[in-house]
Formats: structure tokens, sequence, C-alpha cells
């Protein structure tokens, strides 16, 4: 096994408790999650002007172990709020957001 395969994530996510009485938790962990990793994709400049950012399936499920399924379920929550807005872009499609709260 690649030491890479058996590492676990670092750091803290911090989740808003106004985001999990109003979306629920899963919903308010994957907008925090997503918070931070604009934040790091800021910094290397993978942020479009539109404010779009690729952010994978797997992306997420590497940091905070949240499923294909469920991420589709609260990405759609979120979207429907009006909380974030989702594309697919590039060949193959990538999913990409733009957070707008």
């Amino acid at each position: 096994m690649l030491m890479n395969e058996t590492k676990e994530p670092q750091g803290t996510v911090t989740v808003d408790k106004n985001m999990i009485y109003r979306y629920g938790l899963q919903a308010a962990t994957f907008y925090a999650e997503a918070k931070s990793q604009r934040a790091e994709r800021e910094k290397t400049g993978e942020v479009r002007e539109d404010g779009f950012f690729r952010l994978t399936f797997e992306d997420i499920r590497k940091e905070i172990d949240l499923s294909v399924h469920l991420q589709m379920k609260v990405v759609n929550q979120l979207a429907a709020m009006g909380v974030l807005r989702v594309r697919r872009l590039g060949l193959p499609g990538r999913r990409y957001i733009c957070l707008d709260k």
C-alpha cells in the first residue's frame, strides 16, 4: 500500500450553527468544506473570474467522507435555496460550484 492511500485528512472544518439549523448538518458541513476549498483555490488562482471553482465528488469524499449520493442531495438542496450555484464544465465534465453566501 502506498503511504498516500492511508493518509487521513488533517485539520478542522468550522460549521456555522445557523447553517445547521437552516439546511441540516450534512449540507452545512459540505458548505463549510466547500468554503475551505475555495479559500485554498483562491491562493493558487484556480477560482474563475465568475466565482466558480472545481470541486469534484472525490475532493469532498477525501476530506469529509460524504458519499456521492449525499453530495448530490445537499448540493441540489443548497442550490435550490440559493446558497450556491453548480455547473458541469470541461471534458470530461467536472463539477464547478460558486458559493453565493
